[in-house]
């Protein structure tokens, strides 16, 4: 018996990417994959996160009964914490691997006999290009159906042609943490789309930070039109960057998944969006950022 188990966490960006590799297992593994959106999330007493998905939004794969998940969860736990419970619990059956932030697992890691799981972000994977375009559209209207307004693209639609969008990750109110992007990236950025006669910008982020402020300050200074979208509904600002035709990301799975998701719905390359990306590695406390995933057609990156 093989049950791989994908563990969902964080928020959309991350559990956007979980699906995906999900996906990516079934397509090109030939592999069912189960995934566990509950056990995660009951745990999560600081920023009180929820799984944002469910059967309805995935094509192959399925996700666990919410008392069959927090079961395994225990079980898986205990199996852990006290060895010797493994003499009767069967240690082949309890099993967990946890792969790299940026890697899909292979075929010989999924043919493990018994119950385990997969853990890690996934994020940033250039083979996850190679899923079906059918997925990307199934994963797009989910999302759409979620936003305050489902006409939200068609009302924009004008606006959104000749604007650049810039995401922005939200950190500390007095200052930029290591592990995250600094002024420089977002100047080079918009300097750079400036020269493309690109002069209206949205900035996103979900609060104010130092860095919104000093980017919003910079374009301020410069007479650059801008506005902010400072925490509003996260559906909203992900189907707007996934709409965007000019788009500056952050060291961020939301806008990376957004970036990538366009990418796939985009199929004539004169559709396709110009990405800036954080040409740069970022390994840190709550970031890790690899930018070698991240070149594709119209895409260009800048430190």
């Amino acid at each position: 018996m093989h049950v791989p188990i994908i563990r969902q966490k964080g928020g959309l960006g991350n559990q956007i990417y979980s699906l995906l590799a999900a996906q990516f297992i079934y397509e090109n593994l030939k592999k069912k994959v189960y995934i566990d959106n509950t056990s995660s999330f009951l745990a999560d007493k600081i920023y009180r996160r929820k799984s944002h998905f469910d059967n309805k939004d995935l094509i192959m794969n399925s996700f666990l009964n919410p008392l069959m998940a927090i079961l395994i969860r225990f079980f898986h736990n205990l199996s852990n914490r006290f060895p010797v419970f493994l003499y009767f619990l069967n240690n082949k059956n309890y099993k967990s691997m946890n792969f790299e932030i940026n890697y899909l697992p292979t075929d010989k890691c999924l043919n493990k006999a018994g119950i385990f799981y997969i853990d890690g972000y996934f994020q940033n994977n250039i083979e996850l290009i190679r899923i079906s375009r059918r997925f990307f559209q199934t994963l797009y209207k989910s999302i759409l159906s979620k936003c305050s307004d489902k006409k939200l693209i068609s009302l924009n639609k004008t606006s959104i042609e000749n604007t650049a969008f810039i995401h922005i990750r939200d950190y500390s109110l007095v200052s930029v943490p290591t592990d995250n992007l600094n002024l420089e990236y977002y100047i080079n950025g918009i300097n750079y789309l400036n020269n493309k006669k690109i002069n209206k910008f949205v900035l996103i982020s979900s609060k104010k930070s130092y860095l919104t402020k000093i980017v919003g300050d910079y374009l301020k200074e410069r007479n650059i039109n801008f506005i902010s979208r400072i925490n509003e509904n996260v559906y909203d600002d992900f189907i707007l960057m996934a709409n965007a035709k000019f788009l500056i990301i952050a060291n961020s799975s939301l806008s990376s998944a957004a970036a990538l998701l366009s990418y796939k719905l985009n199929e004539r390359e004169e559709d396709k969006s110009i990405v800036i990306y954080p040409n740069l590695k970022i390994e840190g406390e709550f970031s890790y950022w690899d930018p070698s995933f991240m070149r594709l057609d119209g895409w260009k990156g800048i430190k």
